[in-house]
């Protein structure tokens, strides 16, 4: 059997398809006739006209507005003398050289012959080799139909299976019609390369968007054009042409200005079939709406399959629904009463998302911290007519938050495997798998093998059986640090339920910020306590599928050549939803390393006694915390990489000491000390000799220190693609402050910026306190970066939690009124801290002034120098 792709969105040759017959024919473009007739159109956006044949040559024109083509001008010379350029003078250098929305394009020579669309030549005046024009936006020429190609996941997809990457996008309508979007959208489906999509909120736009998509992947992608399309907010479905043969579709009148979109696809290879819906009902809250939808859905599908017997269903899309509403618990297989009346559907679905990942797995699919899109799939017999005879399994699911496009939601993607055959079932005992260079050996401790099964075989079990963070997860699990266990149970906490070897463990565990230094600092000093002796484990304090926010750690273990995962983060780290908490309680030998923070969070003292801290280097405020230990603390230093290193340089083995991890404490080092530039006023001797035992020992960094540096802090502040949300959580240190849970998040953006990012001082507040419910927070405090326009001072907002009580509120006002008194009120302790020295608090104190022209959002100016290593120390002092 074969693979499917599918992914949700909103033709030389076209290909024109209805209810399943298909005619290919050869139409020359429209910028060729164009070009032919030396006329051009004002608007030259490709219609179903565009698509008709016409009779070459003739130049009749029924609108009136067609013009003679400009000549080529010449006249204002290489530098393009008079700019801005008119149509067709030259030359230019870019598109800013041009008047209005005209483009700087270069000739394409065809023998001596200069063409520009737009533009012609006359005796005397053509386009010369050297120069650029300004010229109309060319228009696109349709991509052929490429040949058949097999689906991307073809490679994961079990022997005998029939496979399909879905994904459903809603594209957000608002200027979806500008160049940058269509190509951001375009881009995303296009790196996804779906077998099968929905895209929502996606009108007139559909054709170009479409083109777009083909000439980046080289696919044959269609879109279903039967019944009522765009007549009604509906779910666009595109598929791949060359992968799968459409049957019939079109659109379903779903009220409330809703359609729902379906079709039937016959998959060539396999000749498998499957129903698929796109969905977009009306927005939240609408429960009675959206229940009285899944009915008629449920009518529409029954008839649906008794017209194509053994055809499993999948419905994605947009459904504007939380996890926990009744609609969603509708679809997955519930009965649900509403005022009275009960729902109940004939078909019973699977959510792909909670299906692959556990149920703590944040699963937010809109920038303002919900979840609203969904990959609905059947499951296999409970039909209670027409049943079929396999449902979906779930391969793999993730949310992809980093996708182009401005949309305000992510896409959601699925692997989906319809076999016959599922995962046949493991062996009950444990499995022990130890990760080799060229292959993964699976043992059975209730089964024999004669031979290790191979590599591929193991990966695929693990693949059918978990997404692919949980079973790489499993995998990866303190890899090179001896034999991991596993329970046949496939769950991640049974089957990670024995990742330890029967050594001590000590847990090196960074800040739970986990910057590049907190990072680097935990996986530096596991590798140097990790020994025959002792099992060290290099902890980080968050999800692993939060590493990919920070581009200066992805980019630095790239740089490397650290082993590393598709989202570039760490295999040799663990992160904090791999661990199995349980069952590190009960480990009678383990102990605590801290690095880059000196006092436990409360989720790391949830499971460790302070009795078991044995190490803390470190280089923030906050004194001996755990006397017992060894404590190295120098509050002035810039890195605590710094403080790594010297470790490593008092062991008489250097063979620990890696160029792995020379490149990476060198450019935390770089990193933390601005690469010791003076006005920064970051960075000690202390860093500079550490710095310098490096590049002596081992020759790094592995590029010039200026350059490198520059590389790695712009891919630090490159956030452009990260959404409001993203943001808080990028750089984000949670304390406890009169027994309230306050987030203090450092935003690498303006305070400007993140409410013209969020649409509005209002929206950001809805997302900060959208994050705190999920995350148990009773305030967030934002410290935004330096902003140019306001004398390169930083902003501090206050946002406390609406359904906390009044100590909340009372808590942000009462720092923000003991930060207006400074500096005469700080107390000693704060006096003497080398920062507050530093940063000019002793003598000036944080300069506070009220920001209103960014209300309702309390938030205010202060000094530029200000960090979070001195505002939070002072708001622990407000909060005593």
């Amino acid at each position: 059997m074969a693979l499917l792709r599918v992914v949700t969105l909103g033709c030389s040759i076209y290909t024109a398809c209805a209810c399943g017959s298909c005619e290919t024919f050869t139409k020359e473009t429209v910028g060729g006739q164009l070009l032919q007739r030396r006329i051009y159109k004002k608007s030259v956006l490709l219609t179903d006209d565009h698509l008709e044949a016409q009779t070459e040559g003739d130049d009749d024109d029924d609108d009136g507005d067609d013009e003679p083509l400009p000549v080529f001008d010449n006249s204002p010379g290489q530098n393009g003398n008079g700019k801005p350029l008119s149509a067709c003078q030259g030359s230019c250098d870019s598109d800013e050289d041009c008047e209005g929305d005209l483009q700087c394009i270069k000739p394409k020579f065809v023998g001596w012959d200069g063409i520009v669309p737009g533009c012609r030549s006359d005796g005397f005046n053509k386009p010369l080799w050297a120069f650029k024009y300004c010229a109309p936006t060319p228009p696109e020429e349709p991509t052929p139909p490429p040949p058949a190609a097999p689906s991307v996941i073809a490679a994961d997809c079990p022997a005998g299976s029939t496979c399909a990457r879905l994904m459903a996008f809603n594209v957000y309508y608002a200027q979806l019609g500008s160049a940058s979007r269509m190509e951001g959208i375009a881009s995303a489906v296009a790196e996804m390369t779906p077998d099968i999509a929905v895209i929502t909120e996606q009108w007139s736009e559909q054709r170009q968007i479409l083109e777009k998509i083909r000439q980046k992947t080289s696919r044959h992608y269609e879109f279903c054009r039967g019944g009522q399309q765009e007549k009604w907010w509906d779910g666009d479905i595109l598929y791949r042409a060359d992968l799968f043969e459409l049957e019939e579709d079109s659109v379903m009148d779903w009220g409330s200005n809703r359609g729902l979109s379906w079709a039937v696809l016959r998959h060539i290879s396999s000749n498998q079939k499957v129903l698929v819906y796109g969905a977009h009902p009306v927005c939240c809250g609408n429960e009675k709406i959206h229940l009285q939808n899944a009915i008629d859905f449920s009518k529409h599908a029954k008839k649906k399959v008794e017209e194509h017997p053994n055809t499993p269903i999948i419905i994605m899309g947009d459904f504007n629904a939380l996890e926990d509403w009744k609609s969603t618990k509708l679809y997955l297989g519930e009965v649900v009463h509403d005022k009275g009346q009960e729902f109940k559907l004939r078909f019973k679905f699977k959510d792909s998302f909670r299906d692959a990942n556990a149920q703590y797995v944040d699963a937010t699919t809109h920038s303002s911290g919900a979840r609203l899109d969904y990959i609905f799939l059947e499951r296999g017999d409970e039909r209670r007519t027409n049943p079929i005879a396999q449902g979906f399994h779930t391969m793999r699911s993730w949310i992809w938050r980093q996708a182009p496009g401005e949309s305000d939601h992510y896409p959601i993607l699925a692997d989906a495997d319809a076999s016959a055959e599922l995962l046949e079932e493991l062996p009950s005992g444990e499995l022990l798998v130890a990760v080799g260079e060229d292959a993964l050996k699976l043992f059975g401790s209730s089964m024999r093998l004669a031979t290790p099964a191979p590599a591929t075989a193991l990966q695929r079990r693990l693949r059918r059986s978990c997404s692919p963070s949980a079973s790489i997860g499993a995998l990866i699990f303190l890899a090179g640090l001896g034999v991991r266990r596993f329970s046949s149970v496939t769950s991640r906490e049974h089957w990670m339920a024995a990742p330890f070897d029967g050594r001590p463990q000590v847990f090196v565990v960074g800040n739970e910020a986990a910057d590049v230094d907190s990072l680097v600092s935990a996986y530096a000093m596991a590798q140097l306590l990790n020994s025959s002796e002792t099992q060290a484990i290099a902890l980080a304090q968050i999800p692993r599928e939060e590493f990919r926010l920070r581009g200066d750690a992805v980019a630095l273990f790239r740089d490397a050549g650290s082993q590393v995962m598709a989202d570039g983060s760490p295999v040799a780290m663990t992160f904090w939803d791999e661990v199995p908490w349980e069952q590190v309680d009960q480990l009678e030998q383990r102990s605590l390393a801290l690095v880059d923070h000196n006092k436990m969070t409360e989720q790391v003292a949830a499971h460790f006694d302070g009795k078991l801290v044995t190490h803390v280097l470190d280089h923030h405020a906050g004194g001996i915390a755990y006397p017992d230990a060894s404590n190295v603390i120098d509050e002035s230093l810039g890195s605590c990489c710094s403080l790594v290193v010297e470790r490593f340089a008092a062991v008489s083995d250097d063979s620990k000491l890696s160029k792995e991890l020379g490149v990476l404490m060198a450019g935390a080092i770089l990193l933390d000390c601005r690469n010791f530039d003076k006005d920064a006023k970051k960075g000690t001797a202390r860093d500079v000799a550490a710095l310098k035992h490096l590049k002596t020992t081992l020759e790094v960094p592995p590029k010039k220190e200026g350059p490198w540096y520059k590389e790695l802090m712009e891919a630090r502040k490159d956030v452009a693609h990260l959404s409001v949300r993203d943001l808080m959580l990028l750089d984000m240190k949670v304390v406890t402050l009169r027994a309230l849970r306050v987030a203090v998040c450092s935003i690498f953006r303006t305070a400007t910026e993140m409410v013209h990012q969020a649409g509005g001082a209002e929206e950001v507040t809805k997302v900060a306190r959208v994050l705190s419910e999920d995350r148990g927070y009773d305030v967030v405090i934002l410290l935004f970066n330096k902003d140019k326009s306001m004398g390169k001072r930083r902003a501090l907002a206050f946002i406390p939690l609406d359904s906390a009580d009044a100590s909340a509120a009372a808590l942000c006002s009462d720092i923000v009124q003991q930060m207006f008194g400074t500096p005469g009120n700080l107390p000693e302790e704060l006096r003497e801290n080398p920062l507050y020295q530093t940063q000019g608090l002793v003598k000036d104190g944080f300069q506070m002034e009220e920001l209103k022209e960014l209300q309702p959002l309390n938030v205010y100016s202060l000094k530029g120098d200000v960090s979070r290593k001195t505002v939070l120390p002072f708001a622990t002092m407000v909060a005593k």
